[in-house]
């Protein structure tokens, strides 16, 4: 993943023949809840 304009973040994956762009996340947007497949309102460790 990389910072893109201080708003937004791209992820991507390095294939053999191109670099393909999975999602871009804006504004904020909880990208490690999206891989990790949970939410803030889902984890046990948030307290809530």
């Amino acid at each position: 993943m990389v910072p893109f304009e201080h708003s937004a973040v791209i992820a991507y994956k390095v294939e053999h023949d191109r670099v393909r762009i999975t999602n871009i996340f804006y504004g904020g947007r909880d990208y490690d809840a999206f891989y990790l497949g949970t939410s803030a309102e889902e984890d046990p460790e948030s307290g809530e």
